[in-house]
């Protein structure tokens, strides 16, 4: 028989959201396999009020309800239960994101309609976030608030009888097993299709400026190309890891390029800031969104990866995970702070995910090859529905 799958999810209008583009690529691929899938996005920022029909990934559609962010109560309801009604799952996938439920992430009974899902279908959780708080030394105002997050979690978990749960990361394993929450881990994929370098490409003089194109483009070797793509977070210890590239380039004879591709969000005035303080002595372009296969044409072109998302917890970020199946090393300057006193080894996700000072200036990589090129969504795709299969 036929698994059918509705997918939950704040947003999926493309390339504003890594937990949309992850759900709609997810749900495509499971379609492509044997499943039969809808995906309804609750708050959708590029949506008009019930809108529906579908939407794509990498060109395959997606059966999907879109509602905006101004939906009453009543129309989250109301469209929830239709899709209920007219497609009957064997599963719900919620895709769980605490402040997509609450502006502080406080996820009370009444908040959303969590009693139309109560029942209705086997539940699965997704959870991209767990709550905040959860790291040593963070303040006492952010572990109550998550503390309390915490435990709305725990009940709704158990109120909902979730049958399976995922995860993308060893450490919030951790954290919601000590809950009382177990969950298994499922990888994140990357948001863009994967580039080819074998074809004919001239876009470094475009990306980079006709004035200050023509040494990329004559002589690319000069060069080491750093990307960033997608949103750029807060905490980043920039100071650090541009230090290491600066460093390392140097002794290479030369120059650091760094890019940032995609929406970066607020995070636009953060590369622009590093700019100005670095660009003295690096090449700072922020590119923007090109449309995804500029985008991964020119990833695939690169160096290396860099990300804002500690190594900890780089396992939630499918920036990080697009980057990666470019092939490129992704590159992050923190290593996090440590949960329950408990921190991964600085190898334990190589060959995919580095520290910078590790990578460039330790050499820590030389005995590990390079990521290869190449999507993980299908292999990811075929686990998750194995897992609903064996959770049955």
């Amino acid at each position: 028989m036929t698994m059918r799958i509705l997918f939950l999810c704040p947003c999926i209008e493309p390339g504003r959201s890594g937990v949309g583009d992850y759900t709609v690529g997810l749900a495509a691929a499971a379609d492509s396999i044997g499943a039969r899938t809808q995906v309804l996005a609750f708050a959708d920022s590029g949506a008009e009020a019930g809108a529906g029909g579908t939407t794509a990934w990498c060109g395959q559609r997606v059966t999907a309800t879109r509602l905006s962010p101004t939906r009453s109560p009543e129309q989250v309801r109301s469209a929830i239960q239709t899709a209920i009604a007219e497609f009957g799952p064997d599963w719900i996938s919620l895709q769980w994101v605490p402040y997509a439920f609450h502006s502080k992430g406080l996820m009370a009974w009444g908040d959303f309609p969590w009693d139309v899902l109560s029942g209705a279908a086997k539940m699965h959780w997704m959870i991209h976030e767990t709550w905040i708080g959860g790291f040593a030394g963070a303040p006492w105002k952010m572990r109550l608030t998550g503390w309390v997050q915490r435990g709305m979690m725990r009940r709704l978990f158990s109120r909902l009888q979730v049958r399976l749960a995922h995860t993308s990361n060893a450490t919030y394993i951790r954290q919601l097993k000590k809950a009382g929450m177990a969950a298994l881990e499922l990888p994140l994929f990357g948001a863009l299709p994967v580039g080819d370098r074998t074809k004919p490409w001239s876009g470094w003089e475009e990306i980079l400026g006709a004035e200050r194109g023509g040494p990329i483009t004559n002589d690319r070797e000069r060069f080491r190309i750093f990307c960033y793509f997608g949103t750029i977070h807060e905490g980043f210890p920039d100071e650090e890891a541009f230090q290491a590239i600066q460093e390392s380039v140097v002794k290479e004879g030369r120059a650091a390029v760094i890019l940032s591709l995609g929406h970066a969000g607020a995070g636009g005035a953060r590369f622009d800031a590093w700019a100005g303080r670095w660009g003295g002595r690096m090449i700072f372009r922020r590119v923007g969104h090109l449309g995804d296969e500029a985008t991964a044409a020119v990833l695939v072109r690169s160096d290396y990866g860099l990300s804002t998302t500690p190594l900890n917890v780089i396992g939630k970020s499918s920036a990080a995970a697009t980057l990666s199946e470019q092939g490129l090393p992704v590159l992050t300057g923190s290593v996090g702070a440590a949960v329950d006193g408990w921190l991964p080894g600085l190898r334990d996700a190589a060959p995919r995910f580095w520290l910078v000072r590790d990578y460039l200036l330790n050499r820590l990589h030389e005995s590990e090859s390079r990521p290869g090129i190449g999507s993980r969504r299908m292999e990811v795709a075929r686990q998750f529905l194995a897992d609903l299969e064996r959770a049955h």
